[in-house]
């Protein structure tokens, strides 16, 4: 069964901020960037996470200590030892007796790292409004006509990536987030222009991701559990 912190992890973004592709282009005039990577690597976005562990750090111990006592219930159905249940393997786990226990433990484990998960997505949030500014600012630099995602080019030189100036730009624009949501503040509102939350994995001792979640690359591994 896919845990909170799984469906949120995601992964990689789906960031649609003037990154196109094209088939044919001067090679003088392309690059390349992961807007992902361009946010997660912010000094902002750093601190917020160190800020997150802190602040919601009862919460996160208590799901992840729900999820280790979740984890052999879960793993006794996952017969080809892969590290995720197929749909057979589910099918087996939702007919068994235990089932709606596991669904009660998983929605407490959510509920105790909800907190953490709104702070996670309302700090990138803050960083992705700034995106479209801080990517258009580095292609003028660059004179760069043309910027593709790494995922989309059969092979690049390394001086073609230019995520890094992107978060460099970032660093500048966004010097701080608060992670502290308005009352009323839902994920996913992002102002017109910005890109999506990104997916990927978290630091260490967070859940990943932004609600609600957003479209992603594939990585070649079938989702396990619901």
């Amino acid at each position: 069964m896919n845990s909170m912190i799984k469906y949120l992890g995601i992964s990689a973004v789906a960031l649609t901020t003037g990154l196109a592709l094209a088939p044919v282009a001067s090679a003088q005039s392309v690059a390349v960037a992961d807007p992902q990577t361009a946010i997660l690597k912010t000094a902002a976005f750093t601190n917020a996470i160190a800020q997150i562990k802190t602040t919601y750090k009862t919460g996160l111990d208590q799901a992840e200590a729900i999820r280790k006592e979740l984890a052999p219930l879960e793993q006794a159905f996952d017969a080809n030892k892969d590290g995720q249940l197929d749909d057979s393997e589910l099918a087996k786990l939702r007919a068994s007796p235990n089932f709606a226990s596991i669904q009660q433990k998983e929605q407490q484990a959510s509920t105790a790292e909800m907190p953490a998960l709104r702070a996670r997505a309302y700090a990138i949030e803050q960083i992705s409004a700034k995106f479209q500014q801080a990517y258009a600012t580095v292609k003028t630099t660059k004179r760069v006509s043309l910027v593709i995602r790494p995922e989309a080019a059969l092979d690049f030189d390394a001086n073609a990536d230019i995520t890094d100036d992107i978060t460099a730009e970032l660093n500048k624009l966004v010097t701080t987030v608060s992670i502290t949501p308005p009352a009323n503040w839902q994920p996913g509102g992002n102002p017109a222009g910005a890109p999506a939350a990104p997916r990927g994995n978290p630091p260490a001792g967070v859940p990943g991701g932004a609600l609600p979640p957003a479209p992603a690359p594939t990585t070649g591994k079938k989702p396990s559990g619901r």
